[in-house]
């Protein structure tokens, strides 16, 4: 049996070797399983999975790498990338309790275009390409929907990336930091996505589109931050790691920009190792900051030559006097600089003067949209349009009304099925809805357009001269609209034509497939006819005509083999009567010649009769002289021996009478006699001897126990209390040979003599889950032994407690379980005067030699769990590291597994104190006795305690 961690929840899945499916008993769901060939294998899935539990799915992705450069044809490698790329995360539904995916890193690549989503579909086996296939369509309808919303936002120019709160829920110094940055940008006319504020009123599971729309919109990146743990944090890595991705594409149209303060900038993360970082504390850093991204945001807007806007500002204005020229030049020089807000102002003073300026309303209407002039307006809007139609072009969809109906023609029974016709049709259908849409944005924009108040006020107060730059422009836009409808229309067409190239391609492939197939089935019938008749012709005994008569069975019907096959059947039944004829023949012979031999015999015993009557008068008074009256002059004689305590002359007498009357029962009669004398002399080991030489006669059994017992007992009065207890053990419960036992394994004298490996008893705790009869005394092994102490570890698991109550970072200086060791455990566990003989020693903060993880501290205990370290070097092996759990333990929901053994009882985890992959999790020894270098959750409650300690051999 083997055991993976779910990749949903972290639970335990249990599955034979070889299977490519499993369900989680503990949230239900049914996920695909890796192929597990070796612990090292396993130790990266488990480490990998973990990553991207926590939604650090770049860590997580690295060591999904390294599996498959190790295993290319890896499918759940393959398909752990996918959910990585779209940072998909399960999360329970609250209605049907199932964990559903989610995505915290959208695209704009349907999951079904993936590369490693086609590997892990065409590595995988049946059962895991359903999964996968199911999965891939969630994601896609959750992608699709996120499209959806984000396309409806407006672009951003600056995206602050920051921690909000730290572990204890309190909001950061970097929150207020990144506040203040969003107010100074908001005011110089930036659009800043600014999560506190742009994110506080929408869904909190559905801030994944907006986030995508921002992160892809925006053209500056200040990820701020005063500690390398906040720049580091999940969700902060998320959003930069992924708008690095954005930068590397846009061929330096945007721009990442760290920023830090009260740390050292080497302490940033190596990715940002290549931008230049800014100084938060500096003096001017705001300034600088918001001049560098005024550059970055308007470097790729059109600058407006001088005089075609002043022209067309100063035409439609020639009657509105010098002041309101000055107006316009001012508003036209404000739209140059990129300075919105005065270039609005100027216009509306123009309004006050002239409310029926065309150049005036043209000026608000370029302001808002943040154009320099009319050129850099109608760029936007052909920009614009095409965006939106590529965007919302509908999702290309297989022909499957054609498919069906291919599939119809060419289903030849035998040959070929319809899953087989439909594999070859994928090609993109259905661009005629895509031209409706191309049509459909069109339409949109241009109602946008005429909807904008001060475009169709300028259009209707225009100078002609004016008039006619507008209408150049919207011809510009119109233009750009058809040339994409056309393109649509193109494709369209196109994609009839591969349809009926393909449909005709398929056509003739499945003609070609149903020949070769035919020929094949028709040479394979030939071949079976051949072999049969071949199989009749050499065909002599009935089991050779019954071998060929089956052989013709698949070929029934096929030239002359339903004659043969009859003619196969009639030979054999006729060899079967012949040996039947022959066999009844020679059972009669047999019959007949046993007959004659009876009658001869009976003759000659006759004979031998009278003979032996003749013979038996002669001898039967020699009997009862040597047979009746020497022997029991002789058994009177052994009796007489025996009464007078002569056992072994005795024995040799009965013997000699060879069993006459009693004298084998008389034989062991002295016998256990004789070993009753020695049991009285103390002659222990001679009487033991003598009893068991009686296999059970009388109570020898008894007998034996009782000079094992008195033996014992003199041994542990004569304090070699190591051959005591053997011999103590040996009796197995006999009279009170455990409290005898108890007594030495609690003496002083025995903890001085115990050696490595050996076991004594210390103290009770609760082990038969049975609390009528009390606790029982705690067995503990001894692991190391010094010249005052030694050094013990509990024999069984004795209770089952979280490593922490909580899922937090923790050391075992400040978990949970060391509190309950060192208090409620000494307590329950030890005697006033048994916790007086423990010491309080320094634990030691042991590393964990495969992570970095921090340990802690040492500390100061009297009960303490082993480190990694220290269990390797106490425990040689897997299975002297193997331990079963008491049925205290198991009734507190200890993990167990009847797939190992120790002692005859199935084993359990048990926790280490040592620090696992993370700071959350802590090491334990596995089921099997391999150490789990990662550990599991601190939290996990179904781990075993098994508590260590040094004794005084003083008291």
């Amino acid at each position: 049996m083997s055991i993976f961690k779910c990749k949903m929840c972290g639970g335990t899945i249990e599955f034979e070797p070889g299977a490519s499916v499993g369900v989680c008993e503990y949230c239900g769901s049914k996920q695909t399983l890796p192929r597990l060939d070796d612990d090292r294998r396993a130790n990266l899935y488990d480490r990998a999975n973990h990553f991207r539990r926590n939604n650090e799915f770049d860590k997580a992705a690295g060591i999904y790498e390294q599996i498959l450069n190790e295993d290319t044809s890896d499918a759940e490698a393959y398909w752990s990338l996918v959910l990585c790329r779209y940072g998909i995360e399960y999360v329970e539904d609250p209605t049907t309790r199932k964990r559903v995916p989610t995505v915290n890193r959208a695209q704009f690549t349907s999951i079904f275009d993936d590369d490693n989503y086609k590997s892990a579909l065409q590595y995988a086996d049946g059962f895991q390409r359903s999964i996968y296939q199911e999965e891939a369509a969630a994601i896609n309808e959750l992608q699709k929907g996120i499209l959806a919303i984000s396309q409806k936002e407006e672009p951003f120019d600056v995206f602050i990336c920051y921690k909000e709160t730290d572990n204890s829920g309190r909001r950061t110094r970097d929150s207020v930091l990144a506040n203040d940055l969003y107010h100074q940008l908001t005011q110089e006319g930036f659009k800043v996505f600014f999560s506190r504020i742009t994110l506080e009123d929408k869904l909190g599971t559905a801030y994944e589109p907006y986030i995508f729309a921002a992160l892809n919109s925006a053209k500056v990146m200040v990820v701020l931050g005063t500690r390398p743990e906040y720049f580091n944090a999940v969700w902060v890595k998320n959003e930069w790691s992924r708008y690095l991705a954005l930068v590397k594409q846009s061929g330096g149209k945007k721009v990442l920009i760290p920023a830090y303060r009260d740390m050292d900038p080497y302490d940033l993360p190596e990715e940002f190792s290549h931008l230049q970082a800014q100084d938060m504390s500096k003096l001017g850093f705001m300034q600088d900051l918001i001049r560098g991204i005024k550059k970055i945001v308007r470097a790729d807007e059109p600058k407006p030559a001088a005089a075609p806007q002043q022209t067309v500002v100063r035409e439609a204005a020639a009657a509105g006097g010098s002041n309101t020229n000055a107006l316009l030049d001012r508003g036209a020089m404000a739209l140059e600089d990129g300075e919105w807000d005065k270039a609005s102002e100027f216009y509306d003073q123009v309004l006050n003067q002239d409310a029926r300026n065309g150049s005036a309303f043209l000026g608000l209407c370029l302001a808002k949209a943040r154009c320099a002039n009319l050129e850099a307006f109608t760029a936007m809007q052909v920009k614009q349009y095409t965006s939106e139609a590529e965007q919302s072009l509908p999702a290309c969809q297989p022909d499957t009304k054609g498919i069906e109906a291919l599939s119809k023609k060419l289903a030849v029974p035998g040959y070929l099925s319809a899953e087989e016709l439909r594999q070859p049709f994928a090609y993109p259908l259905n661009y005629q809805s895509r031209e409706a849409s191309a049509r459909a944005n069109r339409d949109k924009t241009f109602a946008a357009l005429r909807a904008d108040r001060n475009y169709t006020r300028a259009v209707q107060y225009a100078d002609p001269a004016l008039k006619l730059r507008l209408a150049e422009a919207e011809k510009q836009i119109a233009a750009a609209c058809d040339r994409r409808i056309e393109q649509a229309r193109i494709a369209a067409e196109a994609a009839k034509g591969d349809i009926r190239n393909g449909y005709q391609r398929h056509l003739e492939q499945a003609a070609e497939t149903a020949k070769s197939r035919s020929r094949a089935a028709l040479a394979r019938r030939e071949a079976d006819y051949q072999s049969a008749c071949e199989l009749q012709s050499r065909a002599k005994t009935e089991t050779d005509f019954v071998v060929a008569y089956n052989a013709f069975q698949p070929v029934l019907g096929y030239k002359d083999a339903d004659e043969r096959r009859q003619a196969c059947k009639n030979e054999a039944v006729r060899l079967r009567e012949e040996a039947d004829l022959q066999r009844k023949e020679a059972e009669a012979r047999a019959k007949r010649e046993a007959e004659r031999r009876a009658k001869k015999k009976k003759r000659i015993a006759l004979i031998a009769l009278i003979a032996v009557l003749a013979a038996a008068l002669m001898i039967a008074a020699l009997i009862v002289v040597t047979e009746v009256i020497i022997p029991n002059s002789k058994y009177n004689e052994a009796v007489k021996l025996y009464e007078a305590g002569k056992y072994e002359e005795a024995i040799t007498a009965f013997e000699a009478l060879d069993g006459y009357k009693d004298s084998e029962d008389k034989i062991k009669l002295c016998k256990y006699d004789q070993a009753i004398k020695l049991y009285e002399a103390g002659k222990y080991e001679e009487a033991i001897t003598a009893f068991e030489a009686l296999d059970g006669y009388k109570d020898s059994e008894d007998k034996i126990k009782l000079c094992k017992y008195d033996q014992a007992i003199k041994l542990y009065e004569a304090g070699k209390y190591e051959e005591a207890i053997a011999a103590f053990e040996a009796l197995d419960g006999y009279k009170d040979s455990a409290e005898k036992l108890s007594e030495i394994r609690h003496s002083p004298e025995w903890l001085k003599l115990c050696s490595v490996g050996e076991s004594v008893c210390f103290g009770t705790y609760e082990q038969d889950n049975n609390n009528s009869n009390g606790k029982e005394e705690i067995e503990w092994v001894v692991l190391a032994k010094g010249s005052s102490r030694i050094l013990v570890i509990s024999k069984y698991a004795l209770d089952c407690k979280p490593y922490n109550t909580t899922y937090t970072d923790v050391t075992w200086e400040t978990c949970s379980l060391r509190k309950w060791l060192n208090h409620e455990f000494l307590n329950a566990a030890f005697t006033a005067e048994e916790q007086k003989r423990i010491p309080t020693v320094t634990v030691s903060a042991d590393k964990n030699p495969s992570y970095n993880t921090s340990p802690g501290n040492a500390t100061q205990d009297k009960v303490f769990l082993l480190s990694i370290s220290e269990v390797n070097k106490y425990f040689k092996s897997d299975e002297a590291r193997k331990c079963a759990p008491t049925d205290y333990e198991i009734a507190q929901r200890a993990y167990t597994s009847s797939s190992y053994y120790s002692g005859g009882k199935a084993t359990c985890w048990w926790w280490l104190r040592s620090p696992g992959g993370d700071s959350n999790y802590a090491a334990y020894v596995f089921l099997g006795g391999s150490v789990h270098s990662i550990g599991s959750n601190v939290d996990y409650d179904s781990v075993a305690v098994r508590p260590a300690l040094w004794i005084d051999l003083e008291p």
